[in-house]
């Protein structure tokens, strides 16, 4: 049994467990179950979540990102002869001693964007991107 399989908020009278906790108690006999017994033996009143990881956001919404689209949006937002389009050829031709050159890039272009590109949730639990 893992050293952090669950977690006790004694303020929201919650135990949060890790899913392969949850299915290591499923055994009967096994060390995780046992500990799951004593865990509701001790703590009646107290609700059991699974622990369910955050996505990140840079992943959910800026997953198809290159270099193509962000000079098309910083042509069409900024204008064909934009000092800004200037400057995104300059960072791209700085980019390229970084050890990671697109990542350079992409944190240039949210930094000046991102307020563009946020998530929004809808009433129907549907994320849309403002762009």
């Amino acid at each position: 049994m893992k050293r952090n399989a669950y977690t006790i908020d004694h303020l929201t009278a919650t135990v949060t467990v890790t899913k392969s906790f949850l299915k290591e108690a499923g055994i009967i006999g096994s060390p995780a179950y046992n500990e799951m017994l004593r865990l509701r033996r001790e703590l009646p009143e107290y609700e059991i979540s699974v622990n369910e990881p955050k996505k990140r956001q840079s992943e959910e919404a800026y997953g198809k990102l290159t270099y193509k689209k962000m000079g098309a949006y910083i042509e069409a937002k900024e204008g064909e002869k934009s000092p800004v389009l200037a400057e995104f050829e300059k960072v791209q031709k700085l980019a390229k001693v970084q050890k990671n050159p697109f990542l350079y890039v992409k944190t240039w272009f949210l930094n000046r964007y991102a307020d563009d590109f946020a998530a929004t949730e809808t009433d129907n639990n549907i994320v849309t991107i403002n762009a």
